[in-house]
Parts: structure tokens; C-alpha cells; sequence
């Protein structure tokens, strides 16, 4: 429960200054603090895997933006994305960015 409300408070906290700054990659660099959170929440044990892509859409990150920096850092393979729990953590958010586009995704 603890966890859940410090996440809740730093998503709010990064949706403020996101708003404010992004999308200044000089200010907010999405390429630096997405993976830095990802990494953190990984160490951290986070429950909630899919907490920093729904508050970089919050900003106002388009999600195809989205989905080229976690397929980015799937790919590299560098550390600590290369362990089998590493990679299953950035599958379930790729999923939820894949779901989430689908959904927006206008029915004809």
C-alpha cells in the first residue's frame, strides 16, 4: 500500500514538471528518464510495471513516441535489460502501450 502511494505521488510529481517542460528533450529527456525509472522500478520491485508509461501519456507523450523508446531499450539488451526478468517486465509495458493504441484506435 506504501509503495503504491509513493509511486502515485512521484507520477504526480513527474506529470507536473512533464507538462511543464516536455517536450524539450534538453530539459525532459524521455530517452534518459523513461529507461531510469523503468530500471528503478525494476529494482524496486514495483507491482504496478505499467506506472511510467501511463504518466508519460498523462504529459501528453504520443504512445507511437512511447513505444520507440521502450522498443529501444527492449532491444539493447544493455543492463539491466538482458535478464529473462528485465525483459518480461518491458514486454508487459510494451503490451500495455500496444493495447492502449489499439483502443484509441478509431473503429470504422
Amino acid at each position: 500500500m506504501e509503495q503504491e502511494s509513493n509511486v502515485e505521488a512521484l507520477s504526480a510529481k513527474i506529470v507536473e514538471i512533464g507538462k511543464k517542460y516536455y517536450p524539450s528533450e534538453v530539459i525532459f529527456p524521455l530517452g534518459f528518464l523513461i529507461p531510469e525509472l523503468e530500471r528503478r522500478s525494476l529494482e524496486a520491485h514495483i507491482e504496478m510495471k505499467q506506472w511510467v508509461f501511463e504518466t508519460m501519456k498523462k504529459i501528453g507523450v504520443p504512445l507511437v513516441h512511447l513505444f520507440r523508446v521502450y522498443d529501444q531499450i527492449f532491444s539493447s539488451r544493455l543492463a539491466p535489460w538482458g535478464t529473462d526478468a528485465a525483459r518480461f517486465h518491458l514486454l508487459v509495458v510494451l503490451f500495455f502501450i500496444i493495447y492502449r493504441a489499439i483502443e484509441e484506435t478509431p473503429q470504422a
